[in-house]
């Protein structure tokens, strides 16, 4: 079944895995465990240190380092350089969420530099 576009987000949201799609861009520090509630190194400013907290249950993310927070969409949308809307299409495109318009949308690989965008 295909889902409207206002829909989506919160599909997205319901449905991928915070900490799994974080984990993916902060690959050089380990997820540290304690219970539902998750810690890296902040990939938006280098000077925090593991002060990214992930919320699995509340599916949230926090950077007590420099006050970042939202949602799996806002982040991948900040780490990408991408839209809020952009950043839902393209994580339902790789999670086989299927959309109303299935317009291309860019690959971001997780990597070191993870302001890259590939075509």
């Amino acid at each position: 079944m295909k889902i409207k576009k206002k829909e989506l987000s919160q599909s997205v949201i319901d449905n991928i895995d915070i900490v799994q799609t974080i984990s993916q861009y902060c690959p050089t520090s380990k997820l540290q465990e304690n219970p539902s509630i998750y810690s890296c190194h902040c990939p938006f400013n280098p000077l925090c240190g593991e002060a990214l907290l992930i919320h699995q249950t509340y599916k949230h993310f926090f950077c007590f380092g420099c006050s970042t927070s939202g949602d799996v969409i806002s982040f991948v949308a900040k780490i990408g350089g991408m839209k809020l809307d952009t950043a839902a299409r393209f994580l339902a495109n790789i999670n086989k969420i299927e959309t109303i318009d299935n317009t291309h949308i860019k690959n971001i690989t997780p990597c070191e530099d993870t302001k890259e965008i590939y075509e």
